[in-house]
């Protein structure tokens, strides 16, 4: 019996490579894989046989309506352990919410803070000149 057979994932992402080869990996260790499809208008729905669940959403319902409280009620539901999303801005908005989450779920992903200091071009540029490195004039 594989340690993942009782891991139960979610992972919060398009239904791209990036999210298939998570989906792949744990389902076939035996995890129970859940996803929270992140959709375009019309796109189709997911299949991989390691899918044990899913709901859509698009990113802006996950980030500005109901979303996020429909992805925490499935998040709940499912019964996951863990919750990871591959796109910054909705790890964001899930960190900055994690008090609605279970306490036994873990987010797999840098804290809101982290992420944004990372993300912002003038930090950016401030390290690499820090560290030696030059940087184009259209960047500054």
């Amino acid at each position: 019996m594989s340690i993942l057979s009782r891991f139960s994932p979610i992972i919060i992402a398009h239904f791209g490579p990036p999210a298939l080869a998570a989906i792949r990996s744990w389902g076939r260790r035996g995890a129970r894989v859940g996803l929270v499809q992140i959709v375009a208008k019309g796109e189709p729905v997911p299949h991989s046989r390691y899918l044990t669940g899913h709901i859509t959403m698009t990113a802006e319902e996950f980030l500005k309506g109901d979303g996020l409280v429909r992805a925490i009620a499935f998040i709940r539901d499912f019964g996951a352990d863990a919750v990871l999303t591959i796109n910054e801005e909705l790890g964001c908005r899930l960190d900055e919410n994690r008090h609605l989450l279970p306490e036994s779920v873990k987010l797999m992903l840098a804290s809101a803070d982290k992420t944004r200091a990372i993300l912002s071009k003038s930090l950016q540029i401030k390290t690499a000149k820090r560290v030696g490195m030059r940087v184009l004039p259209t960047w500054e």
